[in-house]
C-alpha cells in the first residue's frame, strides 16, 4: 500500500466512475425501456 500512495486512490476512483457512468446509462435506459410502448421498428 506504501508504495502507491498516489496510484492506488486514482485508479479506484477511476474504476468507480467508469462503473458510476455504464450503471446511469443502463439505468437511464431501462427506464426509458419501461416508459415507452414495446413498440420498436
Amino acid at each position: 500500500m506504501k508504495f502507491f500512495p498516489k496510484f492506488k486512490p486514482v485508479f479506484l476512483s477511476e474504476v468507480i466512475h467508469e462503473f458510476f457512468v455504464d450503471f446511469k446509462k443502463i439505468f437511464i435506459a431501462l427506464k426509458n425501456d419501461s416508459k415507452r410502448p414495446k413498440q420498436k421498428k
